[in-house]
């Protein structure tokens, strides 16, 4: 079994597919044992053995996975100078800004990464979407162990007790395992039918579906007679008759498992029945006095009566340790027990019963069946009254700051004895650790311990606490529920809001209820709820909006808050007063909640919120929500290419106001909306590039998890004529597997189509490279499945179907999906998408233009004079595509004396700003265009070119189909590349 385990390790290292082991079997069969005997081959290969156990309180995993890299932390430390270093530097590449989240929650990992990070706690009602942040956990634990594991340098990661792991921790578990090369899962497990094994069995299951993972299991199995003969005559060298009796006797007692049986041989040393013999060098024994000891005592006594032996004081340290869990802290044994407490554990160490930590030097019990019998030693009908005690113990004792470092062990020993207290006052007193321990969990983004505290102090609130303590039980109603939305109970977050509503005060007390009521019902698909009770909000705010505004009530509310902003500059609206007004301060926080949901469902109430928002700013002084407010309002002013001065003004002002209070945790939003949409009517799309980037590493960072995707994807879109393909599906594969890990499925959505429209240029669609069905995507059933629930994908899904339609000759078709094509351009807030539609909708025009339907150049004329509108503001990105767009409209009106100029101007531009689809495409028309001349001298060069570019984009389809007409044509063309 040992050379299996060192086999799957050498496969890891081997560079073959991802390994995890489970070894499972039963209590004191040896499991963890047999996973710690690769420790000294790991550390050999200059590797790192860690080792994470799960308690049976089913703690989450975070906990585990802190345990664990933690062990690194400490482990790495203890290397020389220049591997710290080398990992340092890995670390701090891979994991960026979300290094503030690692530190906050591995306080050693500052000795390695420095501790010049911010706070990475979150405020759930200030609008991030906290929901997230066990996601985001997952991702960035993901990507730090990532950074440090290597098949050069391996890591092997022993989870034991997996059995006791949550559904949360599993799921943690499945991704990792997936996901991350270069570690050795292995993972210890009881053989039962507890859930816990049958949690345990679903997600290897799970694991072993996919073609990337190689599961390994090693039972490991109760020692039969002869083997426990074999074992005691290479150990003890018995005389034949004294071993066949004890080999017998072993067995019947133990049943072979071979923990009992180590215990039991040690047991029999200690009694004397077992003794080693100096003159003959052998170990002799009475086999009737060995039974009659062993018929004395039951195996599952071993561990109570080797307890017994101790003095009392020992004892009862062991029991007081036992309702710790594995690990023993000194400091609260010290409050319980006395300053005696060292030797006491010193004399457990000696006899086995405890062991040292080799890094940390903290003591554990050697055993879980030394726990589990140190804690039998307290009788079943005084456990809860044993536990109260201690925690009121420490309560009384500890400080401050200590019950802080110590709250949730105290809380604890608390909360599995207090069903006795009924006396109001001491209610109130849990009630509050347990909120105070809640809150912290909370701040840890340890959201499932959270929930424990924090449902079972709900469950202690009774209408005296709501009278007698009235701010706690609102704090702690509060606190709940905005954990039960972190944690998806929302039933629970409804019956929370409900208490609250009904015994607060006051209204301004409700608000942060009904903050994270819309962002339930928001969760929950039900955005017209959402959106309602969101203006009701509001309503009793003082800030009346209409449910469903019409165009003219927007434009109206636009003319009056321009009239406000008349007059006043930059300076005067960044000098504005820090708004006091609570009520206000409440109605923007709302505004921001419900800005999203009315965004997807009723767009012109989004314009609406954004428009509100400028206005309280105006009239009642700024906030830290004031970036966000004039983020949306810039996006407004330039939806569709218009009023774009005015809006990138404004945008600029949003990042200036963001900067003033330095709140990061509306960066993702204010990046989205200038750097995303904004920036680019005005500056280069590259320079968005790295903005957008670090926008979506902060989001993850605070949490605000569907904007921060939406960051990314902008990159995705905004460049996607500039990237070669292969570039631009390795960034999407790699956003799409991160999406998918932080549950962003829709965003996932929203990436398809691209993905499958570069997979058919690629050459890599299922048939006709026109439609959008292959490996991503099937064109159809996708268009199916979001008719009800997302049709501004299905505009898109049209779009990209024109495109390929155009791109690959079939201009009837093109023409006939460009009709939803303005639906894009007219409305869009960001500048690339919009001329990215508008350019192509408008070239599938001039095609079936140049073959006779010249009642298009009207329409073709409305689109250029709007391109021509947009180069004004933005040549570099815009210039390229009115010159191409010029050049084809020549060849229609026949001012071919213009033609050359044009698409030579087209490719420049297209050349400069790094347009490689479009500079390919220009040279593409403009060599058709010469050869339909009659000038096959001018006409070769240009698509020549076209073919090499092609080539560069990654466009193998498309070069393909371009050789295939230019052999109908009789053109012949050197083969470039591979």
């Amino acid at each position: 079994q040992r050379w299996e385990l060192l086999s799957v390790y050498h496969q890891v290292k081997a560079k073959s597919k991802r390994q995890f082991v489970v070894i499972s079997g039963e209590l004191g069969s040896g499991k963890t044992a047999l996973a710690r005997s690769l420790r000294q081959t790991v550390e050999q290969d200059g590797g790192f053995f860690l080792e994470a156990k799960f308690e049976e309180t089913g703690q989450e995993s975070t906990a585990t996975l802190v345990m664990a890299l933690s062990d690194f932390c400490s482990q790495l430390l203890t290397r020389d100078e220049a591997t710290i270093e080398r990992y340092r530097s890995s670390i701090q590449t891979a994991v960026k800004e979300e290094a503030r989240i690692l530190v906050s929650l591995i306080p050693n990992l500052k000795r390695l990464v420095g501790s010049d990070y911010g706070n990475a706690g979150l405020a759930i009602v200030d609008g991030v979407q906290a929901s997230q942040v066990a996601k985001r956990n997952k991702y960035v634990f993901q990507t730090f162990l990532q950074s440090i594991a290597s098949r050069e340098n391996p890591i092997v990661l022993l989870l034991d007790d997996i059995h006791f792991a949550n559904k949360s921790s599993l799921q943690v578990l499945t991704t990792l395992v997936s996901e991350i090369n270069g570690v050795l899962f292995v993972l210890t497990s009881r053989n039962d039918e507890s859930s816990g094994s049958r949690d345990v069995n679903d997600t290897l299951k799970k694991l072993v579906n996919g073609d990337d993972v190689a599961l390994h299991q090693i039972q490991l199995t109760n020692l039969d007679e002869d083997t426990i003969r074999f074992m005691l005559s290479e150990s003890l060298m018995l005389d034949s008759e004294n071993l066949k009796t004890i080999a017998q006797l072993i067995h019947s007692t133990t049943k072979g498992n071979v923990l009992f049986i180590m215990e039991l041989l040690r047991s029999l040393q200690d009694e004397d029945l077992l003794q080693f013999d100096e003159t003959s060098m052998q170990w002799i024994c009475d086999s009737h006095m060995i039974q009659a000891a062993v018929d004395a005592k039951s195996v599952n006594d071993l561990y109570k009566y080797k307890i017994g032996e101790l003095p009392p004081r020992v004892q009862e340290t062991l029991k007081l340790a036992s309702c710790f869990g594995s690990r023993l802290d000194p400091c609260l044994l010290r409050l319980l027990v006395g300053e005696n407490v060292q030797s006491c554990l010193s004399l457990a160490t000696t006899r086995g019963l405890l062991a040292r930590d080799e890094i940390t030097g903290a003591f554990v019990f050697s055993h879980e069946g030394i726990q589990q019998a140190s804690y039998n030693l307290i009788t079943e009908v005084s456990k809860r009254s044993f536990h109260l005690k201690i925690g009121r113990k420490l309560t009384r004792k500890l400080d401050d700051k200590a019950l802080e470092s110590h709250l949730f062990v105290v809380a604890r020993q608390l909360m599995l004895g207090d069903s006795s207290v009924t006396e109001n006052e001491e209610v109130a007193v849990l009630a509050s650790l347990y909120l105070r321990a809640g809150e912290k969990a909370v701040e840890q983004s340890n959201f499932e311990t959270a929930l424990l505290y924090l449902r079972h102090a709900v469950n202690m609130i009774n209408d005296d606490l709501w009278k007698s303590n009235y701010e706690l039980t609102l704090g702690l109603c509060n606190a709940a529920a905005e954990v039960f939305y972190c944690t998806a109970n929302f039933d629970d977050v409804e019956s929370m809001v409900s208490a609250i509503l009904w015994n607060a005060r006051t209204f301004e007390e409700t608000i942060r209820a009904r903050a994270i009521q819309v962002y339930t019902l928001s969760s929950r698909n039900r955005q017209p709820e959402a959106i309602q009770i969101g203006l009701e909000t509001l309503e009793k705010l003082g800030e009346d909006l209409p449910s469903f505004p019409s165009g003219a009530q927007v434009a109206f509310s636009m003319w009056k808050v321009k009239r406000l902003l008349r007059g006043m500059t930059d300076t005067s609206l960044l000098r504005l007063p820090v708004m006091k007004v609570s009520r206000k301060v409440a109605a923007m926080q709302m505004l921001n909640l419900i800005w999203l949901a009315a965004l997807y469902s009723r767009p012109l109430l989004a314009a609406a919120v954004a428009v509100r928002m400028v206005k309280l700013t105006v009239t009642y002084g700024k906030c830290a929500i004031t970036c966000v407010g004039f983020g949306f309002y810039a996006m407004l002013l330039c939806s569709g290419g218009t009023n774009i001065d005015e809006g990138y003004r404004y945008g600029r002002l949003s990042l200036e106001m963001y900067d003033e209070f330095k709140n990061e945790a509306w960066l993702c939003r204010v990046s989205a909306a200038f750097h995303g949409c904004i920036c680019t009517w005005k500056e280069p799309v590259s320079k968005t590039i790295k903005p957008l980037d670090h926008a979506y590493r902060v989001g993850l960072g605070t949490g605000d998890i569907e904007f921060a995707v939406l960051c990314a994807s902008m990159n995705c879109w905004n460049n996607s004529g500039r990237y070669p393909l292969t570039r631009l599906v390795k960034e999407i594969r790699s956003l799409a597997e991160q999406f998918e890990f932080l549950g962003q499925e829709t965003a996932v959505l929203f990436l398809r189509p691209l993905w499958q429209m570069s997979q058919n240029f690629m050459g890599l669609a299922k048939g006709n490279p026109k439609v959008l069905t292959g490996r991503i995507m099937d064109q159809d059933a996708l268009t199916a499945e979001v008719a009800e629930t997302c049709p501004g994908l299905i505009v898109w899904i049209r779009c990209y179907c024109m495109i390929l339609a155009f791109m690959f000759g079939d201009f009837d078709t093109a023409e006939s999906f460009s009709n939803t094509a303005h639906e894009i351009y007219d409305h869009s807030y960001g500048a690339m998408d919009a001329a990215f539609i508008l350019f192509f909708e408008t070239m599938a025009l001039l095609a079936q233009a140049q073959h006779g339907k010249r009642g298009r150049v009207a329409a073709i004329r409305k689109r250029l004079k709007r391109l021509r509108h947009w180069s004004k503001f933005s040549p570099l990105n815009f210039l390229g595509k009115q010159y191409l767009v010029e050049a084809e409209l020549a060849i229609v009106t026949g001012d071919h004396l213009v033609v050359l100029s044009k698409y030579t101007s087209s490719i420049l531009l297209s050349r400069e700003e790094g347009f490689l689809m479009q500079e390919a495409l220009a040279n593409e028309r403009a060599g058709k265009y010469f050869f339909d001349r009659g000038d096959e001298t001018t006409a070769l060069p240009f698509l020549r070119e076209a073919c090499r570019l092609y080539e560069e984009w990654g466009g193998q389809e498309k070069v393909r189909h371009l050789r295939e007409e230019l052999d109908v044509l009789q053109i012949s063309l050197p083969i470039i590349g591979p």
